[in-house]
């Protein structure tokens, strides 16, 4: 809701719309403004952003449209910070915490639903230093608001779900023969059959929104799981400091081996690892999976990889890099360009 009096405008890139001067929007019901523009042509595309009285720019990136038809756009201008509240779902472990990352507009823009979600592994690590392990969390949130409000990634809905003390069977798809595991496909199938349904149900996500999967350590290798065996529910993934060691590389030479077909539809990918502590293994393991997707036929604009030098198996060094995945993943700009300049292909 605007301020009394206030007045919406619309700057923009072409098709009657400029960058130095705004057009005015008509206020057609309560809280609801347009503006009819010239037809589109199929293929073309505009974009745009709102400001109040013509000065007072909105947050966050640029509205976008494709073509010809009504676009829906919700702009925001209060919060440049989003918010993250914790949540209780059942599970078959019993009650679980998952903590829920809300966008800086979430609140301003009561109508606005999110077509962008983000599951995450061990949840209780992600933004709070009081319940991580060892006491310091990625501090995910700061990361978020910065990326989100800038405009360099779109708005998204974070699901982060506590692990619980089935953590290995959950995370791993395969049993290794020192450290058991292997129930990965059920615990997906909780997450798509129980636990999601009941979070998009309490939040606003669209109905057509689209699901990607971001996990470290055990919880990216089931990240990298996910997205191959369920192409057609997990549209990304983020893979950091995955655990491709497990059950001796089987990922690679199981998964990934001989004429193994690309999953369909196929996913992005971003993989990284560090090369000190934890990470020392899973670097060239995690080299050797990259080069191996490749050799499949993986787009490398659709596979990302990124070398932290130095990078430690931790919370810190993996909070350190979350922009990465972010803009790999949900980056409004040039897909190819979307992990900056110290990313690599």
């Amino acid at each position: 809701q605007l301020p009394s009096g206030a007045k919406l405008y619309l700057r923009g890139d072409g098709w009657g719309l400029n960058w130095s001067s705004g057009s005015l929007l008509k206020l057609a019901s309560e809280n609801v403004w347009s503006l009819r523009l010239p037809w589109l042509p199929n293929g073309s595309a505009l974009e745009y952003k709102a400001l109040i009285d013509d000065t007072t720019w909105a947050v966050g990136a640029n509205g976008r449209s494709t073509g010809s038809g009504t676009a829906k756009y919700y702009p925001y201008f209060k919060n440049a910070r989003g918010r993250y509240e914790t949540s209780k779902i059942s599970s078959p472990t019993g009650p679980r915490d998952v903590v829920v990352y809300l966008p800086p507009s979430y609140d301003e823009n009561p109508y606005a639903s999110y077509s962008e979600v983000l599951v995450m592994s061990d949840g209780e690590n992600v933004f709070d230093d009081d319940t991580a392990f060892g006491g310091r969390s990625w501090r995910a949130a700061p990361t978020l608001d910065e990326e989100i409000s800038s405009g360099r990634v779109e708005e998204l809905i974070v699901f982060a779900v506590d692990n619980s003390v089935d953590r290995i069977s959950e995370y791993t798809y395969v049993a290794d023969p020192d450290y058991g595991g292997g129930d990965a496909a059920e615990y997906l199938d909780y997450l798509e059959g129980s636990a999601l349904p009941a979070l998009r149900a309490a939040y606003r996500v669209a109905p057509d929104a689209r699901l990607s999967i971001l996990g470290s350590s055990l919880g990216g290798l089931l990240a990298c799981y996910a997205a191959w065996s369920r192409p057609k529910v997990y549209r990304a993934a983020g893979c950091m400091s995955a655990s491709f060691w497990w059950d001796g590389e089987d990922f690679l030479h199981h998964l990934l081996a001989g004429s193994a077909p690309l999953p369909s539809p196929l996913p992005t990918l971003y993989l990284d690892s560090g090369d000190t502590d934890g990470d020392t293994e899973i670097y060239p393991d995690t080299i050797a999976v990259r080069y191996r997707m490749l050799e499949m036929g993986w787009p490398d604009q659709d596979l990302f990889y990124y070398h932290d030098r130095g990078g430690s198996h931790d919370e810190a060094s993996w909070g350190g890099r979350f922009a990465l995945p972010l803009r790999s993943l949900f980056g409004v700009a040039d897909r190819t360009k979307r992990a900056g300049p110290t990313a690599t292909r």
